[in-house]
């Protein structure tokens, strides 16, 4: 599924880019451009980190930062 209408780019490249180190918007944007346009795929994003943080159980571990604090 295409989540940046602006740069092409779909969930499962935007996963690969997340697995590889990007821990927020901003730094997804850097890498890929993605988010970086007009906006309107922040939430899908913030969305695609979110469910990447709770499959590698860095939700669970001890100092782990939330969403909120990024």
């Amino acid at each position: 599924m295409i989540v940046c209408l602006c740069e092409g780019m779909n969930d499962a490249a935007l996963r690969e880019v997340i697995r590889g180190g990007c821990a927020t918007v901003t730094d997804i944007a850097r890498r890929t451009r993605a988010g970086s346009h007009c906006g309107a795929c922040g939430c899908d994003l913030k969305r695609l980190l979110a469910e990447e943080a709770r499959l590698d159980g860095s939700e669970a571990r001890p100092g782990a930062r939330s969403l909120a604090a990024k």
